[in-house]
């Protein structure tokens, strides 16, 4: 496998882009890996800053793992449901906090739903 490393800013800048078509071409498939790299990298971001997962605790590879896959499952609901309310003309940004409020209040009413019939069970004890 052959990995190919993006070009450093300084020397992408300093590509003769009109008069070289080599230089032109190197510009585009630069283009392309950086798109590719925000794709990839997005994830991860969101993962870290918006849903907190920063640092980790040593709870044991099973624990840490179910809680990655998890964590990505719910990027994936909050930006499909971001790219289904974005193309209403609202921005992408708007999108994904109106999917992360709606993530946060379908768990938070999955956690009273559990804990009613606790209550009531108690209640008739």
């Amino acid at each position: 496998m052959c990995w190919y490393v993006a070009m450093r800013p300084g020397k992408r800048n300093k590509l003769d882009k009109a008069n070289s078509p080599v230089d032109a071409l190197m510009d585009k498939v630069e283009k392309l890996k950086a798109s590719i790299r925000a794709k990839v990298e997005h994830p991860f971001r969101v993962v870290k800053r918006q849903f907190g997962y920063v640092k980790v605790r040593y709870r044991g590879l099973k624990k840490n793992t179910l809680q990655l896959k998890t964590l990505f499952a719910l990027f994936a609901l909050v930006d499909g449901q971001a790219q289904l309310d974005g193309g209403v003309g609202m921005s992408a940004s708007k999108g994904r906090e109106i999917a992360l409020n709606r993530t946060k209040r379908a768990s938070m009413s999955l956690e009273n739903g559990l804990e009613k019939p606790e209550s009531k069970a108690s209640s008739l004890i």
